[in-house]
């Protein structure tokens, strides 16, 4: 009986929470300028407060393509952003 109480409750939850996401998404400022910033693996680590092996997995995986200039990998930082939040989105609704 609780169970169900409890598991009801985390089911509303979920919902306001899944309404909450499209109305900020819809609210999100676009791009206003066409402008592209490029970040090599270094400032994306540390911009974001990620683990190396987090970037890595992402490259490894497709996640994120990164361009080749010489040797060392750019991210375009507006395609990180997107990929952080969709993992941290995932996150956070996979209890």
């Amino acid at each position: 009986m609780h169970f169900l109480r409890f598991f009801a409750i985390i089911l509303n939850i979920q919902t306001v929470l899944n309404q909450i996401l499209e109305t900020l998404q819809q609210l999100e400022p676009k791009a206003q300028t066409n402008e592209k910033v490029w970040m090599d693996a270094y400032e994306v680590k540390s911009y974001f407060n990620i683990h190396r092996s987090t970037l890595y997995r992402w490259k490894r995986e497709k996640i994120l393509c990164p361009a080749k200039v010489g040797r060392k990998d750019m991210y375009l930082r507006s395609e990180v952003e997107k990929v952080i939040k969709e993992s941290r989105l995932q996150s956070f609704f996979n209890f």
